[in-house]
């Protein structure tokens, strides 16, 4: 069973609550995007808050070596200028 409490799934949570409440997403720096998506897309599973359901992770076509951006599906468009 997963420790939602730990500091690394708080932070996790932290970053699908911000993005879901934001109009558009938002734009992550990190050092892996492609690691990252996974573990946030697994976190999500586990947490199991369909609000977060609404959300896509992509790795930046800008940056793909060092961003992830999340994106509200409602809203979604790929350009860059929007989140």
């Amino acid at each position: 069973m997963t420790n939602f409490a730990d500091g690394t799934n708080l932070q996790y949570l932290a970053i699908l609550q911000a993005a879901v409440t934001s109009a558009f997403g938002l734009r992550l720096r990190v050092s892996n995007p492609v690691r990252a998506r996974q573990a946030l897309y697994r976190f999500r599973k586990e947490f199991g808050d369909p609000s977060f359901e609404d959300l896509m992770l992509k790795v930046s076509p800008d940056d793909p070596e060092g961003e992830l951006w999340l994106l509200n599906k409602p809203t979604i468009t790929l350009d860059a200028g929007n989140i």
